[in-house]
Parts: C-alpha cells; structure tokens; sequence
C-alpha cells in the first residue's frame, strides 16, 4: 500500500462513520450496549456502529490489515499487512449527551508497520460539521484546502485546548496548569483529544495540552501525525521515542502540541518542565 491508496482508505472510512454515526444517533446510538471495549471504556451503541463501518471498508480494501481499535480490540494479529489504528468515536460522552464535538480518528501504516514512525497516512473526522483533517507526510488538507498550524507565540493571544483529565492533577501538575489557564486568552477543554490535536494541526486551535495522565494510542497518534505533516511542533513527555511507540500498546502519550515552536516553550516554562524539554517538528512535513 502507497501513500495515495492509504489516503483513499483513510477517506472512505471516515465517509463510512460518518454516515453510520448519523444514522445511528437518528435510532439509539447513545445507550450503553451494556459491554466494555478492549481498553476498558463502556460502549455505545454508537461507538459499535462507527466502528463496524470502518472496519467493513478496512476488510475489503485490505484483507491483510493489522486493526487495533478501541471497542474490538485487536484483529488480525501476525498479518504482514499495514497496521490501521482506529478510535471510532473519540468524545463518547459529548455524543450521547448532545454536545457536537465528537470525531472519528484513523491512521495507516505502512506494510508491516507497527510503530507510529510508520504511519503514512492519517484523518479526523469532525462529526457535527462533515469536516476532514486528513492528510500524508507531503501535507495536511482540511476537506481539500491545505492547512497549516498558526503562528501564535504568546499564551495571552493564544485558544489552547486541554484533555479531558486535566481536572484531576494535583500538586505541581496542578499548579502549572493553573499558570497556564491564568494566561491563556481562550482556554478550551473540548473533550476530544483527535479533534483537539487535530485542529492544532489546522491552525484553529493554538495548542493542545496533555501533561497530566496521557492519551492513548487511538485517541493522539492520527492528529499528532497530521501535526507533524502540517509544520506543527511537540514537545512528547512519555513515551521516550515516540517513533518507536508501538500502535498496539497500552502505553499513555504525554504531550504538548503546538503551532509555533514558541508557544509550545512558553507552555512548557509555565508547566515547569524546564528549557531542556525536547521539542520537534517544526518542518514542513515529517
């Protein structure tokens, strides 16, 4: 699989989820299905919808594919083919309680490719607009219009976002994170990390901030791919390498995504990190 067959898949699934997260919210899509997913979350009926859907495109394109996603788990274990990674509804809640800010988020790798340093191709889907961020290491394309981070560098002119967790920090974290909301001009917590990163990404959201608790696989590594695509810079606290995180791990992203470098240091400052936090990206593609 090349990059344009892996951007053409990433585009039919999302089309996919789209359609069935709408009808499914239509008919029962926000009760529970009484199950928990693979990584320990309760499901949705919506959830197993949006994720059916994309795995039924996935099956046909490629018979060989490697799938981790977040209600059924792992399928096709051992496969040579590419590794799809797929969050089916990132911001759960905010869709069965009725708040539009939900998204379905995948990411493609090459063949044989298990790491997030062999991704090749990834989108997010912002379910309440039809909106695609999806894009490969030559760019990032929201619909068909290319995008690009902002060039903000300061926090008092800056809409940072924050996951949904930072509520529970304490001590240190908890003060740092304060500084930053006492500064930021337009503080947001939206309740989607893919969408959040993602619009990083696209230059509608100035950072994006997951300091304390970590992300999972699912829910970052789309949007930190198109970041990365796009210009965008991180500043990635866990894992150690984030090229070699493997897709299909338990393991938590600590991270701080930005637009310009120096928002990103200035964020990093007030959270106490300190000047030898390694930054990358910044390019015009990975």
């Amino acid at each position: 699989m090349n990059q344009s067959d892996a951007l053409e898949l990433v585009r039919d699934s999302l089309r996919a989820a789209q359609r069935a997260v709408a009808e499914s919210l239509a008919d029962r899509g926000r009760e529970y299905t009484g199950t928990v997913g693979y990584f320990g979350d309760a499901t949705l009926l919506v959830d197993r919808a949006a994720e059916d859907a994309v795995l039924s495109v996935v099956r046909r394109a490629l018979p060989d594919a490697y799938v981790v996603t977040e209600e059924a788990g792992i399928e096709g274990e051992g496969r040579g083919g590419p590794l799809v990674l797929l969050d089916p509804v990132d911001g759960s809640m905010n869709a069965r309680r009725g708040i539009p800010v939900f998204s379905t988020a995948i990411a493609v790798t090459r063949p044989g490719g298990r790491r997030y340093g062999d991704v090749i191709a990834a989108g997010v889907l912002n379910h309440s607009t039809g909106e695609i961020i999806w894009g490969d290491p030559s760019g990032v394309y929201v619909g068909w219009t290319p995008a690009s981070p902002s060039g903000v560098e300061r926090l008092e002119e800056a809409v940072v976002d924050l996951q949904s967790q930072t509520h529970a920090a304490g001590g240190d974290e908890a003060r740092g994170l304060a500084r930053i909301l006492g500064r930021t001009k337009y503080p947001r917590i939206l309740g989607s990390a893919a969408l959040g990163i993602a619009y990083v990404a696209a230059g509608r959201i100035d950072a994006f901030v997951a300091h304390y608790g970590g992300l999972r696989t699912f829910d970052c590594v789309p949007s930190l791919f198109l970041l990365e695509s796009a210009g965008g810079h991180l500043a990635v606290l866990e894992p150690a390498d984030l090229d070699s995180l493997r897709l299909d791990s338990f393991e938590r992203v600590r991270v701080i995504a930005a637009g310009s470098g120096a928002l990103l240091e200035e964020i990093a400052r007030e959270l106490g990190l300190g000047p030898g936090v390694t930054i990358r990206g910044g390019g015009a593609s990975r």
